[in-house]
């Protein structure tokens, strides 16, 4: 009689058992061929010569064993799950043990149902390891029947050892099996965690829930509830309203120029609005000429300065754009042209060392625009930024502002973005059960911008409960910052956790709370800045400004009227000034008289009443013209 072939399980070969020496069977003894460096388990060289095996086993690892279990255990439509248990070792997690048993439905997820009932048995992670062991196995109704005949209960365990293992054991009913019990017990736990299941062994059917005998790592529920401190924190807090509104009620002024200014952008002033540096802010805006003579007016050149609130003294701007504007630009009689400028004003050497590039904001501005011509005066409003505020599903919030730079960090505790097993969300990043039960001793730490500021987190343990009951998180100036006058301390109440946990535990325990070694640091006192909120510097008639900083045809300073805003050290806006060159009609007028304002006064209401009455014969010959017909491609 010829001998059976037989199928490797290892290598995929066929071989007889008469011809299988040692050396026979060659294979990578991890999947991927991650063993030796290969680029997958089917490429040579093999390191691994054994003899042919025709059914899978544990005895040492092979590529074909860890690609079998992982089409079984990788997916959630192969196996109906009994129990899935795990104690994690709080000091190396890779040395944690886990266990699975259930019954197989199918060999890999694309594959077809199976119709015969088979149980699964998992034991231990499966990564192969010197002194690890671990189990992967299939057992039938008939194998099962055999070992409840031969009163045979233990199945596999992955260590001898007391500290550390997975083991399965049969439950019999004389001699049947009637159920399985499953232990896991990591070597930082005092106890294994132990969970039974009652079966059908003829149809692999439960017939019980899953039982939970004794826990690993418990933590129990306190007796009273725990009390945190209220939050501590040292300095004022910004603010996301604006300090006052933006003054419009500047007019325009000229000494003998026939023109009238006014702001047409709104708000007048609009701070980075395409781009913003570090070292300048600029403003943009849009002002409306008018040309209220008979005559046409011809813009020259337009120039701007600025000046901070408090300063008597304007500065020319860095740099004035026009923007889609060329001059010279003419403007006919009794009609409107306008300019929309961009003036770049540059930051004191210490906001530029900030290195703050913001965008729709900066300093409090002012635009001045005068002599022989015309001028006009606006102002910018510190635009503040919308800060972080609380959210509807925090946990925790705490914050910390920065007056300098205008900034608000903050850190949060929310329900955890994923639902598998995640307890809590602290600054962004989920953490499961078991990296609660790592955080006796932890602390979580992170630094904004370099070191302008940085925070702490630590985990408040209850000793008796073995639970985290609480987060202390210290918000403080980092690094960067030499005087340090402001910190946030606060509590983060931890959510409930854990199957022995807070409402779910068989055991109460009066709370021990761990002592608290870190405090609420040591600070400076904050200067307080003198803060510039209004001045009368631009609230008399002016008349102009033959150069930056200097006074025409006035016994008192034009000055303007504004706001910084909550900062205390602030980048100037931009002022501007405009010529004509169509001014030889003027030239030698000083100041208008009364009479002579008079006379023009008259003369513009006139030409109001002509231009409303030029508008109502334009109405009426655009409603009398035919519509016009759509095209049609």
């Amino acid at each position: 009689m010829d001998e059976p072939i037989q199928h490797c399980v290892q290598c995929g070969q066929p071989f007889r058992s008469s011809a299988n020496p040692q050396g026979a069977c060659s294979f990578h003894s991890l999947a991927s061929g991650s063993c030796c460096g290969v680029s997958s388990a089917s490429a040579q060289p093999f390191c691994e010569h054994k003899t042919h095996r025709s059914t899978h086993h544990h005895d040492y690892p092979y590529a074909a064993f860890f690609e079998r279990a992982s089409a079984v255990l990788g997916y959630t439509n192969t196996m109906s799950i009994w129990i899935s248990t795990n104690d994690t070792d709080l000091e190396d997690e890779s040395f944690s043990q886990s266990a699975t048993v259930g019954r197989l439905l199918r060999w890999s997820t694309d594959a077809a149902e199976i119709d015969e009932p088979l149980l699964v048995i998992s034991l231990g992670p499966l990564v192969p390891r010197p002194g690890h062991n671990y189990l992967f196995e299939v057992f039938t109704p008939q194998q099962i029947a055999t070992d409840g005949a031969e009163g045979q209960t233990l199945i596999y365990q992955t260590s001898d050892g007391p500290d550390s293992f997975a083991r399965a054991e049969w439950i019999l009913a004389g001699s049947r099996v009637s159920g399985i019990r499953i232990s896991v017990k990591a070597a930082t736990s005092d106890n294994p965690h132990v969970q039974a299941i009652r079966f059908d062994a003829a149809t692999l059917s439960p017939t019980a829930s899953v039982q939970t005998l004794s826990r690993g790592f418990q933590s129990f529920k306190p007796t009273i509830p725990y009390e945190l401190p209220a939050t501590r924190q040292v300095g004022a807090p910004l603010t996301s309203q604006p300090s006052r509104s933006v003054r419009t009620d500047f007019k325009s002024v000229s000494s003998g120029c026939p023109v009238k200014l006014m702001m047409t952008s709104s708000p007048p002033l609009v701070a980075n609005p395409d781009f913003a540096s570090s070292d300048r802010d600029n403003f943009k805006g849009t002002i409306a000429i008018y040309n209220r003579s008979t005559e046409p007016v011809t813009i020259a050149s337009v120039t701007a300065a600025s000046r901070l609130l408090g300063s008597e003294t304007y500065e020319d701007v860095a740099k004035l754009d026009l923007v889609d504007t060329r001059l010279p630009l003419t403007i006919e009689p009794r009609t409107a042209g306008s300019i929309t400028f961009l003036a770049y004003v540059c930051r004191t050497a210490s906001d530029t060392a900030l290195d703050l590039r913001w965008w729709g904001r900066a300093a409090v501005a002012r635009k001045h625009m005068d002599e022989q011509e015309a001028s006009l005066v606006t102002e910018y409003v510190f635009t503040q930024p919308t800060l972080d505020a609380p959210r509807e599903d925090d946990l925790g919030f705490a914050f910390l502002d920065d007056p300098e730079r205008f900034q608000r960090f903050v850190v949060r505790m929310a329900r955890p973005w994923s639902s598998s097993g995640s307890v809590l969300q602290l600054h962004g990043r989920d953490y499961t059960e078991s990296d609660l039960n790592r955080w006796l001793d932890l602390e979580i730490n992170h630094v904004w911008d370099g070191g302008v500021c940085e925070w702490n987190a630590w985990a408040l343990v209850d000793l008796a409960c073995n639970r985290v009951y609480a987060f202390k998180v210290l918000i403080q100036q980092g690094s960067l910052v030499a005087t340090k006058t402001r910190a946030t301390l606060a509590y983060f109440a931890c959510p409930d956790y854990g199957d022995g946990g807070v409402g779910d535990a068989v055991e109460t325990r009066p709370p021990v709370l761990a002592v608290e070694k870190v405090g609420f640091p040591d600070l400076e006192p904050e200067p307080r800045a003198e803060v510039i909120w209004e001045d009368p510097h631009d609230d008399g008639d002016a008349v102009g400004l033959d150069s930056a900083g200097s006074n025409l045809g006035s016994s008192h300073p034009p000055g303007a009227d504004g706001i910084r805003s909550s900062r205390t050290s602030l980048a100037p806006g931009p002022a501007g000034r405009m010529s004509t060159a169509h001014a030889a009609p003027f030239a030698g007028q000083g100041v208008p008289t009364s009479a002579s304002l008079e006379a023009r006064l008259a003369s513009l209401d006139k030409s109001v009443m002509r231009t409303a009455d030029a508008l109502e014969r334009l109405v009426a010959v655009l409603e009398k013209l035919p519509l016009a017909q759509p095209q049609h491609l």
